[in-house]
Order: structure tokens, then sequence, then C-alpha cells
């Protein structure tokens, strides 16, 4: 009875062939059948899921600024107005994301747009924003290792002028802080670097919002204004993040 169960084995081994030992097998083992060497190798898992990841990322950023200041000196009332076209401020922004389908992420972020100076007669003034941002973000095309994704964002802004100057009392509240609205579109591409690791290239428009009224005692006790009402930016960004 043994003769004949070892019998029929072979006989099914035979048929079979060496697939169907390679094929059970998770393990680096092998053997000869057949006269033909057989190894079975171990399946891998996938280093991600495809369709859920969390990412963070850091990008710098060369911001465009374009806004109007009011000027404005109360007692008198005169006034005056300095139109600054595409001021340049460099900058940064920081993000942390999740991709929860596989063209789709969402990300929230940090951002710190530089400072923008600028001197005449005898004052200087600086603005700057930092900006909290939630984003949704959509991959529109694919192709071997790059990307193209374009994407919306809207959040919160703190703007913040400073003013120095010999016609200001010393005692003179020189640097203000206001809350608005910040919305953005963006446009990039990125490429897979591998393990994780991408380098992004991103065009960013952005419109903050602002009733920013900033106040100074001047050194006659009158009092000078400076108003801004919006901020529009075009930022150009470049840097990566990181999948894991």
């Amino acid at each position: 009875m043994n003769c004949k169960i070892l019998t029929t084995a072979i006989v099914i081994a035979g048929f079979a062939g060496p697939e169907a030992f390679a094929a059970v097998g998770y393990g680096d083992y092998g053997g000869t059948y057949g006269g033909q060497r057989v190894v079975a190798e171990t399946k891998q898992p996938d280093d991600k899921p495809s369709s859920e990841t969390f990412y963070i990322g850091a990008m710098f950023d060369f911001n465009l600024a374009t806004f109007s200041n009011k000027l404005t000196v109360l007692g008198t009332g005169n006034t005056a107005t300095d139109d600054y076209s595409f001021a340049r401020q460099l900058g940064f922004d920081l993000s942390a994301g999740w991709q929860f389908a596989p063209r789709w992420r969402v990300e929230v972020g940090y951002g710190n747009t530089g400072v923008f100076s600028d001197s005449d007669s005898g004052t200087e003034f600086d603005t700057s924003a930092q900006y909290f941002m939630l984003n949704g973000i959509y991959t529109f095309a694919k192709w071997t290792t790059t990307s193209a994704y374009v994407g919306a964002g809207a959040g919160a802004a703190i703007l913040n002028t400073s003013w120095s100057g010999i016609y200001f009392m010393p005692d003179a509240k020189t640097s203000l802080n206001s809350t608005g609205f910040n919305g953005q579109l963006m446009l990039g591409v990125e490429e897979h670097l591998g393990s994780g690791l991408y380098l992004g290239l991103a065009y960013k428009s952005s419109y903050m919002t602002a009733d920013h009224r900033h106040d100074l005692r001047l050194l006659d006790n009158d009092v000078f204004r400076s108003e801004i009402k919006g901020i529009w930016t075009n930022t150009i960004a470049l840097g990566v993040r990181y999948a894991f």
C-alpha cells in the first residue's frame, strides 16, 4: 500500500511540473525536479500602500507681491499712495499631508513670505506675512517618474508692518499685526527620486485680504496712518516632500 501511495505522488508531481513546487513557498529555497533547478523566491510586501500615504514637505519660495499702501497725516488730511508691483520677497513653506487616493491628497501648511523693505525720506517701511493653509491637490498627469498637479487652498494670514524713522515719537507703536483671509491656486510638477522622496517645482497665485490700518504718532503729536487693503502674490516654489 505504501508503495502505491509513493508512486501516485511521484506521478502527480511529474504532471504538475516544477512550477507547483515554486508556487507554494515564500521562502528562498529550491531543489531539482525533472532535471531542472527550481527556486521559489520570497514575496516582498509593497513599500507603501498604493492609495494611502502620509508625507511632509518643505519649499523655498520666491515671492512677487503687488499691493498699495495709502499714507495719511490725519491732522492735515494730506495723503499719498505707495504702489508696489511685484515686490520681491524670499520665503518658505512647510506642509504635512495625506494622500487618500491615487490622484488626490490633502495637506495643511505654514508659510512665511519673508520681509519686503522700502526706505524713503528718512523712514523705512517693512512688511511680511505668515499664513496657515488647508490645500486640496489633484494629480492630473503621470509619467514614468514625473507627475503634474493642480491645487487650491484657503486659510488665515497674519500681516505685519513696521515703521522706523526720524519723524516718529520714541514711544510710537512701530510694529503692528492684523489677521485676514488667504486663498491660493497652484500648479506644479514633481519628480520621484525614489524611496518616497519627491523633488517639486510649483507656481502659486494667492490673494490675502487685509484691512490693515497702522497708526503712528509723529513728533508734532499728529497721527500718521498706513493702510493696506489686500496683497496679491505670485510665487515660484522649489522643494522636496517625503512620503512614508
